[in-house]
């Protein structure tokens, strides 16, 4: 009889090992040591940089700073100037000092002179019409020698006005000296910067209208046909203002200091027409009110007045 065989049971145990984690640390690692590198080089570049230098790169990125002639921290062709000026070429300056600038006579570059405006021409340069800059076109130049004759021209113009304004004033202040005193008070000749003012002026006891009303007294008109008859020989353009004190209305009222001083300015207009003035030489009539007082006292009686200007020019 045969032994029996006993049954082998064999237990396979699979054991399974980590898979491949792939390459993503390899690019972060490469990451860091590049950004490290690059802190270094630029701790190495600020570490040889100029402070001089180190503030034009400083301007360059400044948005609220204008670049200059030289607009970046470097020297030489890097930094804006002409490859050609001598002081950049190799050997003609110290290496890391920059070149001081030269004066035209020394044979600047045309850059330089460009940069440096307070520098005086170079023999042999020829400037524009009649001496304008080298940077004006043709046009340019010929429209400042037009804007330089009319300044001129404005400027001779402005002191004849002048003249003839402070001879009218003389004309008038002589016209009104025998008419019984009136210039005492009631006459005002100052000039103006457009041309020549001529003010009536009321006086406490000498009323030009009566009061709260356009109505003009006989005064104003005997003197007004005084100033009419000295300003006769002038061809200049007048206007008439009227003034008023800032005494108001009664409450409710529809008129008003405006009002009163238009209408007052228009009486004025009606008797200088009476008196002879050609009525296309008045070009405007305007009431105040008390917007523009004579006298610091808005009651003051000074402050009711008519004003005559005279303009500057006839045009």
């Amino acid at each position: 009889m045969s032994a029996e065989r006993p049954t082998l049971i064999k237990k396979v145990t699979n054991v399974e090992e980590g898979g491949h984690h792939g390459g993503a640390w390899k690019v972060a690692y490469a990451d860091f040591v590049t950004a490290m590198m690059a802190f270094f080089l630029l701790l190495w570049l600020l570490n040889a940089a100029s402070e001089e230098q180190k503030h034009g790169i400083a301007d360059y990125f400044n948005p609220t700073i204008p670049l200059s002639a030289v607009s970046g921290g470097g020297d030489g062709m890097m930094g804006g100037e002409d490859m050609f000026t001598p002081s950049t070429l190799a050997g003609s300056v110290d290496r890391g000092v920059r070149p001081e600038p030269r004066s035209m006579a020394e044979g600047a570059t045309l850059g330089e002179r460009m940069a440096s405006p307070s520098a005086p021409p170079a023999p042999g340069i020829t400037d524009g019409l009649d001496g304008a800059p080298l940077d004006e076109s043709p046009q340019e130049q010929t429209e400042s020698a037009a804007q330089d004759a009319a300044s001129e021209d404005a400027s001779a113009d402005q002191t004849g006005d002048q003249a003839a304004n402070a001879a009218l004033a003389e004309a008038l202040e002589a016209a009104l000296g025998g008419a019984d005193g009136r210039d005492g008070g009631h006459l005002r000749v100052r000039t103006a910067e457009d041309g020549l003012l001529i003010e009536l002026v009321d006086l406490v006891d000498q009323p030009l209208f009566g009061p709260g009303t356009a109505t003009p007294e006989p005064l104003l008109g005997a003197l007004i046909a005084i100033v009419v008859q000295a300003i006769g020989d002038t061809t200049n353009p007048i206007s008439v203002l009227g003034h008023t004190d800032n005494r108001p209305f009664p409450a409710g009222a529809s008129y008003t200091n405006w009002e009163l001083s238009a209408d007052r300015a228009n009486a004025a207009r009606r008797l200088m027409l009476s008196a002879g003035l050609a009525d296309s030489r008045i070009i405007r009539v305007e009431g105040r009110a008390d917007a523009d007082p004579l006298r610091p006292d808005p009651g003051a009686a000074e402050n009711r007045r008519i004003a005559i200007k005279l303009f500057t020019t006839s045009g």
